[in-house]
C-alpha cells in the first residue's frame, strides 16, 4: 500500500513539474515575441527618421502609399506586391527618389549633351504579384540571329531590359526594351533589313516605328522626334528610318527599342550586342 501511494505521489510531482515547464516556456516564447516586436518599431522608427531627415519628398511619397492603401479594399496579394513596391522604393538609391538633390539637379540641367546622355523613360508592365520573372510575352533567355546587326544608335544604356523604378513615376515596373540615350535629332537606323509594319504615337512610346524582319523577328524604335520611313516601305540593314526624341514619357532624349521574336520581348542586348558597349546590359 505505501508503494502504490508512494507511486502516485511521484506520477503527480512529474506531472506538476511537466505542467511547470509547459508554462515557463510559453512565457519565454511571449517575453521573445514581444523584444522582436519592440526591435522591428524601433528599426522602422529609426527608418523614418531618416528619411524624413534625409529627404522630405520620399516621406511624403510614402505616406501617400500606405494613406491609398488604407482607404481601398485590398486582396492579401495585393497587399503583398505594394509593400514590395515601397521596399524597393525604400532600397533603391537616393538619387532614384522623388525630389532627391541629384534628382532635382539633374532635371535643372539645360546642355543638351547632358540630357542627351541620361535620356530614358516609356512605359512599363505593372507587376501585381512582385516577382522577379518576366511578365506575360517577355522572356529573359537568350536571342541569336546570325545576321549581323547594325547599331541604331551609338550611345550610353541608360535603362536596361527588365526590371526598374520607372525613372517618373517612381514605381518598380518591367522595362519592355532597351534605351540608349542619344543627341536629338540623331539618326537611327534600322538593325536589320525589313518593311515597315507600323508607325504611329503613343502616350507613352511617344512617335514609334516598327519593322518585321525575316522568322518572325521584329524590332520597334520609340520616342522619336520624327519619322522618316513610312509604313508599307522596305528599308535595308543601316537605313535611317527616325531621328532620336523625347516624345511621349521621356527625361530626355534617347532610343527605346525593343526586340521580339514570335511575338515574345527579349533583351536587345543579346542582338546589339555581347561584343561590344551594350554587353552590360545583358
Amino acid at each position: 500500500m505505501d508503494e502504490l501511494q508512494a507511486y502516485q505521489r511521484e506520477r503527480t510531482r512529474a506531472k506538476d513539474e511537466k505542467a511547470e515547464k509547459r508554462r515557463s516556456s510559453r512565457k519565454d516564447y511571449l517575453v521573445r515575441v514581444v523584444a522582436a516586436q519592440l526591435a522591428v518599431c524601433i528599426v522602422l522608427l529609426v527608418g523614418a527618421f531618416l528619411i524624413v531627415r534625409t529627404n522630405p519628398d520620399a516621406q511624403k511619397a510614402l505616406r501617400d502609399a500606405f494613406d491609398q492603401m488604407l482607404s481601398e479594399d485590398w486582396t492579401l496579394q495585393d497587399a503583398a506586391a505594394a509593400f514590395r513596391q515601397i521596399g524597393a522604393f525604400v532600397f533603391a538609391p537616393a538619387d532614384a527618389w522623388p525630389g532627391a538633390d541629384g534628382q532635382e539637379a539633374q532635371t535643372a540641367q539645360s546642355d543638351a549633351n547632358t540630357q542627351a546622355a541620361d535620356g530614358m523613360g516609356g512605359v512599363d508592365e505593372t507587376l501585381f504579384e512582385g516577382v522577379k520573372a518576366p511578365v506575360d510575352g517577355a522572356t529573359f533567355a537568350p536571342c541569336v540571329v546570325s545576321v549581323p546587326v547594325v547599331r541604331p544608335v551609338e550611345g550610353r544604356v541608360t535603362s536596361a531590359f527588365g526590371y526598374r523604378i520607372h525613372p517618373i513615376t517612381n514605381k518598380l515596373g518591367f522595362h519592355r526594351g532597351m534605351d540608349i540615350a542619344a543627341g536629338e535629332g540623331t539618326r537611327i537606323a534600322a538593325a536589320y533589313p525589313g518593311k515597315v509594319q507600323e508607325v504611329g504615337f503613343s502616350e507613352g512610346d511617344g512617335n514609334y516605328i516598327k519593322i518585321a524582319h525575316a522568322n518572325g523577328l521584329e524590332t520597334t524604335y520609340c520616342h522619336c522626334s520624327e519619322i522618316l520611313a513610312q509604313e508599307g516601305v522596305v528599308v535595308r540593314a543601316g537605313e535611317t528610318i527616325a531621328l532620336v526624341g523625347a516624345t511621349g514619357m521621356a527625361t530626355g532624349p534617347h532610343l527605346h527599342i525593343e526586340v521580339r521574336l514570335g511575338g515574345v520581348l527579349h533583351n536587345p542586348a543579346w542582338l546589339l550586342g555581347a561584343d561590344n558597349a551594350y554587353r552590360d546590359a545583358v
